[in-house]
């Protein structure tokens, strides 16, 4: 009853408003600086490795699924203990679990559901999401790169990696539905590595910011080649 029965027809324009709070920089800050150094900590121990690229791969879509369903337990576990605010106060990732039983059998007991999750996180559909698919491949290779040489000068590596696990989640999150990403310079390498290779796995173009004038003349170069019936539409769409 929410909807009308004319669902389907567009006759006016729908907008969706967020308000943007913002938050305490200081601590986004420091929170940042905490992840990169993490992350650094870990290259001694990915130059000793001896892990094939897939065992790499393997590892990070294991990270993953624990991550989903550890969310998950530690919200059903508070739900069961009677502190209601898991359900307001959880992080959204806790709800994936909880969605996908709610696909399952009803007859399933919680167990069964739960190992059904557990057997698709491990499946190959899992891995070939696209988000999960950026997402492992671009750690591997990064795991790669140190084990090849790379980031041996630590204090050059803080200033190119410095936003490195959000900038590989932007690329995950976006780059598989675009047509064009602009990355910095250390992202769009590493998007480009055998391996990864967004431009071969997804079609999109991958451009970096320290070259913005080519990221232009491809933007010039698409609206040279819109036709006039893609500009009527365009003006039927976006009167006025």
């Amino acid at each position: 009853e929410a909807l009308s029965e004319r669902v389907h027809d567009w006759d006016g324009y729908f907008v969706v408003g967020i308000r943007h709070q913002l938050g305490d920089n200081e601590a986004q800050r420091e929170i940042k600086r905490q992840s990169l150094e993490r992350l650094l900590n870990l290259f001694h121990g990915w130059r000793a490795s001896e892990d094939s690229f897939e065992q790499c791969v393997a590892g990070e879509l294991a990270g993953a699924k624990k991550l989903y369903l550890d969310a998950f337990l530690n919200y059903f576990t508070k739900m069961g203990q009677g502190d209601f605010s898991a359900m307001f106060d959880s992080p959204i990732i806790s709800k994936v679990v909880e969605q996908m039983r709610y696909l399952l059998p009803p007859e399933q007991t919680f167990q069964e559901s739960i190992g059904a999750c557990a057997s698709f996180f491990d499946s190959e559909h899992f891995a070939k999401l696209p988000f999960q698919h950026v997402r492992a491949y671009s750690y591997a290779t990064l795991r790669r790169m140190v084990r090849n040489g790379a980031y041996i000068n630590l204090e050059r590596a803080r200033g190119k990696l410095s936003g490195f696990y959000s900038d590989v989640d932007h690329a995950a999150f976006y780059a598989p539905y675009c047509d064009a990403i602009a990355l910095d310079q250390a992202m769009a390498e590493l998007m480009g590595k055998r391996g990864v290779d967004l431009e071969q796995t997804f079609g999109v173009k991958v451009f970096c910011l320290n070259r913005l004038e080519e990221f232009h003349g491809w933007l010039d170069d698409l609206e040279a080649g819109v036709t006039e019936e893609h500009r009527q539409a365009l003006s039927s769409a976006y009167p006025g």
